[in-house]
């Protein structure tokens, strides 16, 4: 579950990491400020924008088209969230900005895979998340020798044909009936 919060919010420091491209971007805003101190603050921002590499401003600009495309109420959701990313101890966050770069490193394709397991999970009911936990701390007590005889088992059962298995399962149930 913490793992899956870390990609939550991991996603969400993803998709809010364009706040210098969304200002740049921007129209002028009624902020109070001067005409000077915005002058500063854009001269500032524009430093910033130059330090960066080619690479960094390309995908500064990807990420920026990318946050555009969020409808209003998800951007909202995304601030929330780094509201309380920035209200966390520190070493949950760099904890969180580690698994961030952990998540960044993959290739597209795997982070998209991620949103929509998230996502997945997010729709499940309470039972069966407390169902999936339950199996995950089972498997984090198993050796490593338990898990890789799991693995095989598990390959081994794709390969089955659903009579195969059906034919198991009642094996397997008539098993554990006679034990009860």
């Amino acid at each position: 579950m913490k793992r899956l919060l870390l990609i939550f919010v991991s996603t969400a420091l993803f998709l809010i990491s364009v706040p210098l491209a969304a200002a740049l971007a921007a129209p002028p805003s009624d902020t109070g400020a001067t005409d000077e101190e915005a002058e500063t603050s854009v001269e500032q921002m524009l430093e910033q924008w130059n330090e960066l590499s080619p690479e960094e401003q390309s995908r500064l600009a990807e990420q920026y088209r990318e946050w555009k495309e969020v409808d209003p109420e998800e951007k909202e959701k995304i601030r929330r969230a780094l509201s309380e990313f920035r209200s966390l101890p520190l070493e949950e966050r760099k904890m969180i900005e580690e698994n961030y770069g952990e998540y960044m490193s993959l290739p597209i394709k795997e982070r998209k895979v991620l949103k929509r397991a998230y996502k997945r999970w997010k729709e499940l009911p309470e039972e069966k998340k407390e169902s999936v936990r339950k199996a995950y701390r089972q498997l984090k007590k198993m050796s490593p020798e338990e898990r890789r005889k799991l693995l095989n088992n598990l390959k081994r059962w794709q390969t089955l044909t659903p009579e195969q298995r059906e034919k198991i399962r009642r094996k397997l149930k008539k098993k554990l009936d006679q034990k009860s």
